[in-house]
């Protein structure tokens, strides 16, 4: 996920600055994310279908909250020796990966990569 939110800019990074940023965003997006499930309780999870093509797999689901509002969610995986790892996730077609690429790029835009790393420093303390 980190190497796809950089976009063009993954090859402009050297491999230890990738590492360092690859380590603050998935400290960042534990983070972020943990609050949010950890206020979900109640909720049923409707699984719909998966398909797998070209080594990617494909999960749809909705999410029905208490009040009956049905969220429809897919998770986009891709294996790496043997296990599956969730590299996108798309709530109601939004995809979270493309989401921040375009919100990484609009940083390193104004402020570049060593910017984006202060920022991302910043927000997983």
């Amino acid at each position: 996920m980190a190497k796809l939110v950089l976009g063009v800019h993954y090859k402009k990074v050297k491999p230890d600055e990738f590492k360092h940023f690859q380590q603050l965003f998935k400290e960042f997006i534990e983070k972020v994310y943990a609050r949010k499930f950890l206020k979900y309780s109640g909720e049923k999870i409707v699984y719909k279908k998966e398909s797998i093509q070209d080594g990617i797999a494909t999960v749809d689901m909705t999410l029905i909250t208490t009040k009956g509002q049905k969220i429809p969610i897919t998770c986009r995986l891709s294996q790496h020796s043997g296990e599956w790892f969730i590299y996108d996730v798309l709530i109601e077609g939004i995809s979270m990966v493309n989401n921040y690429r375009i919100q990484i790029n609009r940083i390193i835009a104004r402020k570049g990569f060593k910017g984006l790393i202060r920022i991302l420093e910043k927000k997983v303390k």
